[in-house]
């Protein structure tokens, strides 16, 4: 396993708690896509706008760097799309 770390990212600052607790979420709910695990960090650790909306782009860059990292298992990107609109 990888040394958990402290990393700073879109302004925010991540103890290497937050961070391992990213990692968990990651690899506990790997049967869901990125974009609800980056949702469901974003939850946990309150990371929201001004506004009040989760932050879940922002949260999903940042479990992709930390992925490209080696900290963290991201699952495998899902075809959900047909194939275009033209008929």
């Amino acid at each position: 396993m990888n040394a958990i770390f402290e990393v700073t990212f879109c302004g925010r600052s991540f103890t290497a708690q937050e961070v391992e607790l990213m990692r968990v979420v990651a690899r506990d709910y790997a049967g869901l896509g990125v974009t609800e695990i980056a949702r469901t960090v974003c939850e946990l650790l309150e990371w929201t706008r001004p506004n009040g909306g989760l932050k879940n782009h922002e949260c999903r860059q940042l479990l992709e760097r930390l992925a490209s990292e080696g900290v963290l298992t991201l699952p495998a990107l899902r075809n959900l799309g047909g194939e275009g609109l033209d008929e």
